[in-house]
């Protein structure tokens, strides 16, 4: 009997030592990444505000990387608006505007449909006025891998190479919303 009771009780705690394994290392949890990159503009905090709010115009000014956005639900500029983004590989996302800070002039937005590039994606694009003249602008993001469950991501899908994606796509699109704004002036 003790026989029977040892070989049971070794079986239930391989089983535990398996599952735990196994679970521990397909359905681990993925780290939050964080992405925020600033940027000052030469432009007054109100000119500035009218493009960042323009949420279905951005490919005025993210060109290297969208072919074109528009709105297909609600209206531009307010919460609840979704905007559909072409990519430059032809690829679409879908992305809702969620709170617009009239006072504070912000947006924050995420994605809601479309191939999007991570999980859990919630951006927020923020202007502090430096002075009469020139404004700063902060564009953040928290976000996960889209296999966030799994240990081992698919290629292209680790954390250091959606950072440095997200990275390059901020940092190039402040530039180019400052290079829009500075060079156009007043006629956005």
């Amino acid at each position: 009997m003790n026989h029977i009771f040892y070989i049971l009780l070794m079986k239930v705690i391989f089983n535990i030592i398996f599952y735990f394994f196994f679970i521990s290392n397909c359905f681990s949890e993925a780290n939050t990444l964080n992405v925020e990159k600033k940027i000052n503009i030469n432009a007054p905090l109100e000119q500035v505000w009218l493009v960042v709010r323009d949420f279905s115009g951005v490919e005025k000014w993210l060109k290297p990387y969208i072919n074109s956005s528009k709105s297909i639900l609600g209206k531009n500029g307010e919460p609840g608006n979704i905007r559909e983004l072409v990519r430059r590989n032809g690829s679409k996302v879908e992305e809702k505007l969620l709170e617009v800070g009239i006072f504070n002039k912000y947006i924050k937005y995420t994605y809601s449909g479309g191939l999007p590039l991570t999980s859990d994606y919630f951006s927020e694009i923020l202007l502090e006025e430096l002075n009469e003249n020139s404004t700063k602008v902060i564009w953040k993001a928290s976000f996960k891998r889209l296999h966030y469950w799994t240990k081992k991501p698919p290629i292209g899908q680790e954390d250091n190479v959606l950072i440095e994606k997200l990275s390059n796509v901020y940092q190039v699109g402040l530039n180019q919303l400052k290079n829009y704004i500075e060079k156009n002036g007043k006629d956005n």
